[in-house]
């Protein structure tokens, strides 16, 4: 089975590449990553225009790595994959997708995006420590629950939420339950976010929000009150989705292979900067603690978005403003 399916692979692969007009060259896009087993990866994907100008899309290799993720290595890596496809040649340029400090590299603009958020949560120590949801309950989440009672901090409203999702969703039975309070298609169950998956804080609030009153029936009709979510928590929860929101809806954006993205990247951090500007000024005269720890978080943001804007003059050939001018 597994050779037939390595033969079929290498069948679509030459029928794709057999498309590439002479003379045009491929252009390359490397992502590395590790698994949740600690085995590191590297994704070869290759894109270029047909003789009839029609987008074409490849994945040439999909490559076990060992050893330091440096230039030198990924080249290696990448060298071997190119002279088994033969098309060492026939390609244009190279753009590494992995912030690796190793690399020379023109920046992943999602990354960078991700990367603000990731010190905009940490500031208010929020961002999620596994790596997986959690699917096993344990009595002590409630007693840590209780002991933080009073506490009212955004961490703590973040953990209720979590919990809440782990607790439900560790049981068919309570499962069914929550889902039998909802008189709505389609019913739906609380998430718990990831540290490995992008933006899953502002997924799991953004669930949360939507079955409010279903986490505050089930709270109350099931005696879960160290679950329970006041007022001011729900606000908090929807402070955190208005900030987070375009970090969002940007790094959807930028997730896409078949659109051309680059003519975008200065108008993207422009509105960035902008929103941050205006969530800054929406709580520099708010005095309550949470508040003020938005604040300084979206400073963390906004100095980590201003190191990779910086940078954007350093991008050889002004890729940048070329990208805007041929698409203004």
């Amino acid at each position: 089975m597994r050779s037939r399916l390595r033969g079929y692979i290498q069948e679509q692969q030459q029928s794709i590449l057999k498309q590439l007009p002479p003379g045009v060259k491929l252009s390359l896009a490397l992502d590395c990553w590790t698994s949740p087993f600690g085995q590191a990866f590297m994704a070869v994907t290759g894109y270029f225009l047909d003789q009839h100008w029609e987008y074409r899309e490849i994945l040439l290799g999909f490559q076990p790595l060992s050893g330091s993720h440096t230039g030198v290595n990924l080249s290696e890596v990448v060298l071997k994959l190119l002279q088994q496809h033969k098309i060492t040649d026939r390609v244009l340029a190279s753009l590494e997708l992995n912030n690796g400090s190793t690399i020379v590299r023109l920046p992943c603009i999602a990354h960078v995006i991700q990367l603000s958020l990731n010190d905009l949560l940490g500031k208010m120590k929020a961002t999620p420590k596994n790596e997986h949801a959690e699917m096993n309950w344990s009595e002590n989440r409630v007693r840590s629950l209780r002991v933080r009672q009073q506490k009212r901090e955004i961490i703590d409203t973040l953990n209720k939420v979590r919990n809440l999702a782990i607790y439900i969703n560790a049981s068919p039975q309570r499962r069914e339950t929550f889902c039998n309070l909802q008189t709505e298609e389609p019913k739906l169950v609380p998430i718990q976010d990831v540290r490995t998956r992008w933006n899953s804080t502002f997924l799991m609030l953004r669930r949360a929000k939507r079955l409010q009153s279903t986490f505050d029936e089930f709270c109350s009709q099931y005696d879960q009150d160290h679950f329970a979510l006041n007022q001011e928590e729900w606000r908090q929860i929807e402070y955190l989705l208005w900030i987070t929101q375009p970090f969002f809806k940007f790094t959807t954006l930028l997730s896409k292979t078949k659109d051309v993205s680059i003519h975008l990247i200065f108008s993207i951090y422009n509105k960035l900067f902008a929103h941050l500007e205006k969530s800054k000024s929406a709580l520099k005269r708010k005095k309550v603690a949470w508040k003020q720890l938005m604040l300084s978080s979206l400073e963390a943001a906004e100095k980590k978005l201003s190191h990779y804007y910086n940078q954007t003059d350093e991008i050889n050939n002004n890729l940048y403003a070329i990208g805007t001018i041929l698409s203004p």
